[in-house]
């Protein structure tokens, strides 16, 4: 053979050297696409970490006011709730104070009238109770504490909505409450009592 002449190549060898080749192409393929998902996994861990610990750090206990506006808000929804079953307007027209400029009167008789119609239908077979975690808001013009809660009425038999619902906006001052309305009112919420 002539030093110019190209060595004489096995067809069998070149294809194994080929095979060789794409198989260690895809072998790095590989090992990478696993070094990238390994590392994608470690960054959703910690960031799912991180979230955690935000979550437990900005859980706490409620003060000592949230806990008394949660149960007066509580109570004051459980009242609402027996003078509707006893279609008692005027036992619920005594929580609001007659002075204050935020009620109005005619809509608040209407909205009881209506759930309280719904529950005379329910045949005494309708239960009222606070059916949402209370909502504090703060009102910006005059900075009172206004309580939102919502109240539902429920079949007691088969757990089952029945009687329909009135929202309640409660004015709370240094433990008194009385119901209160939106009428003018720039409300801010400050948060929910759990």
């Amino acid at each position: 053979m002539s030093p110019h002449e190209a060595p004489a190549v096995n067809p069998e060898t070149q294809r194994a050297s080929r095979g060789n080749t794409l198989l260690m192409i895809l072998s790095i393929v590989v090992a990478v696409d696993t070094l990238f998902i390994l590392m994608l996994g470690v960054a959703v861990g910690f960031l799912w970490g991180e979230q955690s610990s935000r979550v437990e750090d900005t859980s706490y206990a409620p003060s000592a006011e949230e806990q008394e506006i949660w149960t007066f808000a509580d109570q004051m929804a459980t009242d609402v709730g027996y003078f509707i079953v006893d279609n008692d307007l005027k036992a619920y027209l005594n929580l609001y104070n007659p002075d204050d400029p935020h009620v109005d009167l005619a809509s608040a008789e209407s909205e009881f009238a209506d759930v309280a119609q719904k529950a005379q239908e329910g045949e005494g077979a309708v239960e009222y109770m606070s059916d949402t975690m209370p909502i504090v808001y703060e009102d910006e013009s005059t900075g009172e504490t206004i309580v939102r809660v919502t109240i539902s009425g429920m079949n007691p038999n088969s757990g089952r909505p029945a009687g329909g619902r009135l929202t309640l906006h409660i004015l709370y001052n240094d433990g008194d409450m009385t119901l209160t309305g939106r009428e003018g009112r720039e409300l801010k919420r400050t948060g929910t009592i759990w």
